[in-house]
């Protein structure tokens, strides 16, 4: 993409900014209405469920970018700890992401299992008069007794609402892998997944306005109905993919 492409294209069209950027803040982010919804439930179920808690959808559709808008609206009075996970992490990284994270001085006993310190780790957040949020970014790498270590500290909070919260950020292949531990690991009872949809022709329209209207656009929108619906359909409704066909469409 980017061989095909004047990386400073933006300046010929008069733009303070590259509009597409790939890292842009918050003022440039359109938040569709379902995504809208979407915060507006996770603030709720992120205190007052036991839910895992999981934003889903290919690579590319928006997961991170839900997610931190997400957490920059979360009650301040949560305790929050975002980490990006890798195929590299195992039962004790996990341990150690809480420990480190939520800043508790848990030491390890000798002859005690990492299920047994989770035990521990958990108890002692709970101990605590807020809410605590873990949120693992790319999740889909973490391998299967990682996994099952983590629904298994979420099966422990059953009954607690005041507690360890936990949001995964993920591809689809994530419900193949808790399948593969669980089945119940994906039912509705246990894991509440946000499955990120394409983004229809209206919501690509109001995409390219809201980077435009950032990058300081003077003038009429420089997009046709026909090169709008043009790039929803050559982005598979992808919002990465809808900002590389933008660059290439202007």
């Amino acid at each position: 993409f980017n061989a095909l492409v004047n990386e400073n294209y933006w300046q010929d069209h008069g733009f303070d900014r590259d509009p597409f950027a790939r890292d842009v803040p918050p003022a440039a982010r359109y938040m569709t209405p379902r995504w809208k919804q979407h915060i507006e439930l996770l603030q709720h179920l992120s205190i007052f469920s036991n839910f895992l808690l999981m934003i889903s959808g290919a690579a590319g559709s928006g997961k991170t970018t839900l997610a931190d808008s997400f957490l920059q609206q979360l009650d301040v009075e949560v305790a929050q700890h975002y980490v990006v996970a890798n195929s590299e992490w195992n039962v004790d990284s996990l341990a150690g992401v809480l420990t480190d994270g939520f800043a508790l001085n848990q030491p390890i006993n000798p002859g005690m299992s990492s299920k047994e310190f989770l035990i521990e780790v958990m108890q002692a957040l709970n101990q605590r008069e807020q809410n605590s949020l873990l949120v693992i970014d790319n999740a889909h790498e973490l391998d299967a007794e990682t996994l099952a270590a983590l629904c298994f500290l979420v099966k422990q909070q059953a009954d607690i609402r005041k507690g360890l919260h936990f949001l995964i950020i993920a591809e689809p292949i994530i419900l193949q892998k808790l399948a593969e531990i669980s089945e119940k690991y994906t039912s509705a009872d246990f894991c509440y997944n946000l499955e990120l949809e394409p983004f229809d022709v209206p919501e690509v329209r109001n995409l390219l306005r809201t980077r435009l209207q950032w990058a300081g656009i003077q003038g009429n929108f420089p997009f046709t109905e026909a090169q709008t619906l043009d790039i929803q359909v050559r982005s598979i409704g992808n919002p990465a993919l809808i900002n590389q066909m933008a660059v290439l469409t202007l």
